[in-house]
């Protein structure tokens, strides 16, 4: 999603007198045909990341503070999943079930879940919106 809003906007600054819907669909063929060395700049392992992506976003003024905060969240996160949870060894082979803290409280919980659930679907729609996707 990061990667979609970065080529809408990059298309919009240099398509300014075109009266088309920029979707992110358009935006990607647009951007691969006309910025083909910026390719690595925002996707691949040579692409500048998750957390630069949002960064620039926010310099951009395309994200709040609040969303720009919230998805450092969630990177955290993720990175904490990705690195921290370990498969266990042995019979069965079941993941290693570590804390997950999500505001100072354990994810696995069912009210601490359902409060990630609803925060991130604001943030995530908020995204969605700004990209111009219909749902």
């Amino acid at each position: 999603m990061l990667t979609d809003l970065i080529r809408i906007e990059v298309v919009k600054r240099n398509r300014r007198s075109s009266r088309k819907r920029i979707t992110p669909g358009r935006a990607q063929k647009y951007f691969d045909s006309t910025f083909r060395e910026a390719q690595a700049f925002v996707s691949g392992g040579t692409s500048i990341g998750f957390v630069r992506k949002a960064t620039l976003l926010r310099m951009l003024k395309l994200i709040s503070k609040k969303t720009f905060n919230a998805l450092l969240i969630l990177n955290a996160l993720r990175n904490r999943c990705g690195h921290v949870w370990i498969l266990r060894e042995g019979k069965g082979k079941k993941w290693a079930r570590h804390t997950l803290a999500f505001k100072g409280q354990n994810l696995f919980d069912a009210e601490t879940l359902a409060e990630f659930v609803g925060d991130y679907n604001d943030v995530f729609l908020k995204l969605v919106h700004t990209a111009g996707v219909r749902l």
